[in-house]
């Protein structure tokens, strides 16, 4: 039996718990093998991590945590080729009910849309549970990790110990995985993007996943994948992703998306000060600041995960091309992180000025998109 200890520092953990690993426990409902909590005190052996679960870190939620559960099953992709997979580059601006703020997403696909496009792509079966009811949705979660498959979940970040503190505002979107579930001390162990793995209650993660803040509501969906012997070629599906993610792009019919939202939304912030007030006007511009380069988004609103997917695509497919265009894409997150820091600076008094600056520099951005997204269109044409 080997015996390793968490990744807690020692001098905290030595008076509770250290990890072991039994792939057969004599006795267990859980013949694939787990990792196990072993409390030093009490010599009370409880159920851990699932066997072959790697707690991978990442930029993005959705991508992280698509990479933990396909790297159960021996599937290996970068989180960047998973961003481009799911056309997990867009544009969107809107205000949303329930929200102060019109609220930015610089990602392509929405909830659900962008895991399906993925597994569409390489040929994977994915479907998504919807359970209202807790207590099912609880015993459901616990039946799939008991079987030795980890779980694919939506939470409220705001409804999560660990994360409370740090999130302001409800996030009803995040995706993480649980890895495991401790049966006496009724906690899971859940993965997030971030790298340590957390120990959630069962009351706690019922609420996270049934959080009724609009316009996040996700009714406890957990995603079940089945997998084919063969992956379908990943060239054809590379090919198919980034054409439709350029189709998006340059020809959405509403203006809020696409390059026409991006053009249409350097237009709006100009009526922010007299619409919110120069005060909440501020707090909205540094909203949208963190929304381009703090959210998860990998830095400068997705084009820097994205660019170095083209880049990893154009290795893959030995096109020169696509791999200029590929920096020029890195070049379009540099532009948005720029913008983004000079909307953390803009500050009450006397913004306009600021604004109207601003505002021709996000049309300046629209336009060398605008001229990105053709020229990928025409390679894959």
């Amino acid at each position: 039996m080997l015996v390793f200890y968490s990744d807690l520092s020692w001098p905290e953990v030595q008076d509770k718990v250290c990890c072991t690993h039994s792939p057969d426990l004599p006795g267990s409902r859980f013949p694939n093998g787990f990792w196990h909590k072993f409390h030093i005190k009490t010599g009370v052996c409880q159920m851990n991590i699932l066997k072959g679960f790697q707690n991978l870190i990442g930029e993005h939620c959705a991508t992280t945590a698509l990479r933990q559960v396909f790297a159960c099953t021996g599937i290996r992709l970068s989180e960047e080729m998973l961003l481009g997979l799911g056309e997990g580059i867009g544009f969107s601006h809107r205000k949303e009910k329930g929200s102060k703020f019109p609220l930015m997403s610089m990602r392509g696909a929405g909830l659900l849309e962008f895991e399906a496009n993925v597994c569409k792509r390489l040929g994977i079966k994915m479907r998504a549970v919807k359970v209202k009811a807790k207590n099912q949705a609880e015993k459901d979660l616990l039946r799939m990790v008991e079987k030795g498959d980890p779980a694919y979940i939506y939470v409220d970040m705001k409804h999560l110990p660990y994360a409370r503190g740090k999130i302001v505002c409800h996030i009803g979107t995040h995706s993480v995985v649980v890895a495991g579930v401790d049966a006496i001390t009724k906690t899971v162990i859940v993965a997030d993007k971030h790298g340590a793995l957390q120990d959630v209650s069962l009351v706690s993660l019922a609420e996270a996943r049934y959080s009724a803040w609009s316009p996040s509501q996700h009714d406890n969906t957990m995603l079940k994948f089945t997998y084919p012997k063969t992956l379908s070629p990943i060239a054809s599906a590379i090919e198919s992703a980034a054409a439709e993610a350029a189709r998006c792009m340059l020809s959405s019919r509403d203006k809020n998306s696409g390059v026409r939202g991006i053009r249409f939304f350097a237009e709006r912030i100009l009526s922010w000060p007299d619409e919110f007030g120069a005060k909440d006007a501020a707090a909205a511009f540094r909203n949208v600041s963190v929304l381009i380069d703090e959210s998860e988004t990998g830095g400068g609103g997705f084009r820097k995960m994205y660019g170095r997917f083209l880049g990893e695509a154009s290795r893959m497919l030995k096109d020169e091309e696509l791999s200029a265009l590929a920096a020029s894409v890195t070049g379009l997150g540099r532009k948005w992180s720029t913008a983004a820091s000079k909307l953390r600076e803009v500050k009450p008094k006397g913004m306009e000025d600021k604004v109207s600056s601003i505002s021709k520099k996000i049309s300046e951005i629209a336009d060398s998109e605008e001229a990105v997204w053709e020229r990928l269109k025409k390679i894959f044409e």
